[in-house]
Formats: structure tokens, sequence, C-alpha cells
């Protein structure tokens, strides 16, 4: 049953119409609810839940709830293709499926030596510079201030001429995080190349090992990207550079937990002290 659909033909009062924001927010919750209880949580009275079920074409409170159960349950789980119409519920089910089956399979992939090879890189290096474009470089500048917290000194490059200056010019206090899904940025294979040539550490996230940006950088990681689902295929590789990184940031801050927090304070305390 579409859900949204059924408001088409049918007008509710203001009383009626928060009960049904409450049910869509509290979607896992309604099956569990009596009409009473639910009636409690919205201010309302029994009669006015069982004339909204009414109105929405169910026999009652009770019908509702089995029907909005089915539906839950029948969603397929990790099915995220993007229909024409889909509606609230199906939506909110495919986008949580979406983000738990990419991470799921990241971390499926995810060489746990490898990345602790990688957190040693990252723990001897002052400076962890991001080259990234577009979603990944949002990506990238939310994890730098992150890392900034822990006492790195971060930047992310965006443009050509900065990246492939940052290949001519990094030394060995870098390490070099590449973001790019595919080659077709042709500059950041460019620069990964420069970058080795002059051995400094690079740290590729795409989404193969046959990129010719992994096969330019001392260590890849593999983000998730399926050609097949174009509409959402850029997605699913944000949501696994965004897992992979974090997944760094969470070992150096359990490494060096009192160390972190000890830096954190420091910038608050002087953040807040501040005259400006």
């Amino acid at each position: 049953m579409d859900f949204e659909s059924m408001f088409e033909n049918v007008k509710l009062n203001e009383s009626e119409k928060s009960i049904w924001e409450y049910i869509i927010t509290h979607l896992e919750d309604i099956p569990k609810l009596s009409s009473r209880e639910l009636a409690r949580l919205t201010y309302t009275h029994p009669t006015t839940i069982l004339r909204l079920s009414k109105k929405l074409g169910f026999d009652g409170f009770n019908d509702l709830k089995v029907n909005l159960l089915f539906k839950l349950k029948t969603m397929e789980a990790g099915d995220s293709t993007i229909k024409k119409k889909d509606d609230l519920l199906t939506v909110n089910s495919n986008i949580a499926s979406l983000y738990t089956n990419v991470i799921n399979e990241t971390r499926k992939n995810m060489d746990l030596s490898l990345m602790a090879d990688l957190y040693r890189i990252i723990e001897r290096s002052k400076y962890i510079d991001f080259i990234a474009t577009e979603e990944n470089a949002a990506i990238a500048n939310w994890v730098a201030q992150l890392f900034f917290r822990q006492g790195k000194i971060c930047h992310v490059y965006t443009e050509d001429t900065q990246q492939l200056l940052l290949g001519k010019y990094a030394d060995k206090d870098h390490v070099v995080i590449l973001i790019s899904k595919t080659d077709l940025n042709s500059r950041i294979v460019e620069t990964a190349k420069e970058l080795r040539k002059r051995h400094i550490s690079t740290i590729a996230i795409t989404s193969s090992k046959d990129t010719l940006l992994a096969k330019n950088s001392d260590i890849v990681l593999l983000g998730l990207f399926k050609m097949e689902v174009a509409e959402l295929g850029n997605v699913m590789f944000s949501i696994s550079v965004n897992y992979l990184l974090l997944t760094l940031y969470r070992l150096l801050l359990s490494e060096h937990y009192d160390d972190i927090i000890a830096i954190q304070e420091n910038y608050l305390k002087s953040f807040y002290n501040d005259p400006f």
C-alpha cells in the first residue's frame, strides 16, 4: 500500500495531521502501541485515532497497524533502486538499508593488517594532505577537521595546480590521501605519480585496484562503487569513503586518547578565552 497516496482524497484536521506526523516519525514503535497510548503521546483522544484510521480506509487502528507492519516487513532489504513516486516509508527503509549494506560490504573488503599499516603511517606523519574534488572534497574537509583536533596539520587540495605543486614540493613529514573513484581525473593520477617518484607516502581511496590511481599509490583502500546503480553509485562511494576515513580517525583517537583530549581541551580554552 502506498501510504502517501491515501491523502489524495482525504482532508485531515489539525489533530489528525498531528497524529499522522507522529506515526510517520515513529514507524518502528507504532505497531507496539494501543490507540490509548498513541492518543496520550499525541495529546489527543482514542476516538480521534479511530476516526483517522477510518478516514484512511482502515477498519480501525489495529487494521492500520497490521498494514503498517506488513509494509515495513515486506520492504526488500538493500533495495536502493529509485522508483517513480516512492512513498516515504519506502525511501526511509531504502536509505537506511543503503547505508547499512555499503558499510557492511566496505568492512568485509577491508584488510585489517593494511589498516594497521595505514595507522602507523598517519601516526608518524605531521601533515595529512587530502587530494579530492566535489563530494569527496566535502568529506575530506570534514575529516580534516577531526584530524586537526588530534594535532595533525591538514589541508584539502581541490584545484589542479595546487595538487600538482603539492606533488612536487611535499616533504617526508607528509602523508597524502588521494580520493577518486575512477581515473577520469588525470591530474590526481599525475600527482600520485609525482609523489611516488619523490617517495612521499600516498594512500589511494578508489573503487578498484585496477585504476591508475591505485597502481601509482603506496597503499590502496577500496571504496564501494557500483556503476550499474547509476542514481546512487556516487552516494555509495561517499558513504564508503566516509567509513574508511572515520575508521582511521577512530584508531588514532583510541591509541592516543589522553593526549588528544588534552589537545582539544587546550583548543577550547584558547577559543573561549579569545578576546575577539
